[in-house]
C-alpha cells in the first residue's frame, strides 16, 4: 500500500541538531506537521534520523501553490517553531521535489 499521492510536491529538509536537544526537536517537529495539515492542508511527513547529528524530513502537499500558500500565511504557531529552531545548530537548504514514480510500501496500522 502506498501512502503518496500521484502528484504530489515534496520538500526534502535537513538539519543538524545538538545533540541533547533530539526529543525536544522531534517533538516540535511532529506538533508543527500536525499543525501544516490541520490548517494548511499539507498531507503529513515523515522524520529520519541520519548518521550523526543530521536529521532528514520531508512533507507532502498537494501542490507546489499550496505549499507555498502555506509559507505566505507564516508558521502557525511561533513558540513550537521557536523550540524547534532553538534544537537545530546549522539547517542546510530545503530541497523541493516532484513525484515522479513511488514504489513505497507501508505496513498496514494494526
Amino acid at each position: 500500500m502506498t501512502t503518496m499521492h500521484r502528484h504530489a510536491f515534496v520538500i526534502l529538509y535537513r538539519w543538524e541538531i545538538r545533540s541533547t536537544h533530539a526529543e525536544t526537536f522531534r517533538d516540535s517537529w511532529e506538533r508543527l506537521t500536525r499543525l501544516y495539515s490541520q490548517l494548511y492542508g499539507a498531507r503529513g511527513g515523515r522524520l529520519h534520523r541520519a548518521e550523526g547529528d543530521l536529521w532528514v524530513a520531508y512533507s507532502e502537499w498537494p501542490s507546489r501553490e499550496q505549499y507555498f500558500m502555506a509559507v505566505e500565511r507564516g508558521v502557525p504557531d511561533e513558540a513550537i517553531a521557536a523550540s524547534m529552531n532553538a534544537a537545530v545548530r546549522r539547517r542546510l537548504d530545503p530541497v523541493f521535489m516532484e513525484l515522479q514514480s513511488d514504489l513505497l510500501e507501508t505496513d498496514p496500522e494494526p
